[in-house]
């Protein structure tokens, strides 16, 4: 089964090149309460990834920051 790479070539190439530290930075502060820091927790995706989501200790949201819905 043939399975379309969603990168071209040059963004995977832009991609490797990327310092590590810039593909997982600090977790944004809770949408509901405002806590930040060590309350939320988030899934260790790249903050940039679609599926990248975050959850709230202090208060219990559950967001995905780059998601529209």
């Amino acid at each position: 089964m043939y399975m379309e790479n969603k990168y071209t070539v040059a963004t995977a190439h832009a991609l490797q090149q990327r310092p590590q530290s810039s593909q997982h930075s600090s977790p944004p502060p809770c949408p509901d309460c405002g806590a930040t820091g060590q309350a939320i927790r988030d899934n260790q995706l790249p903050d940039h990834h679609i599926d990248y989501s975050c959850e709230c200790a202090t208060c219990g949201c559950k967001w995905s920051p780059n998601r529209e819905d």
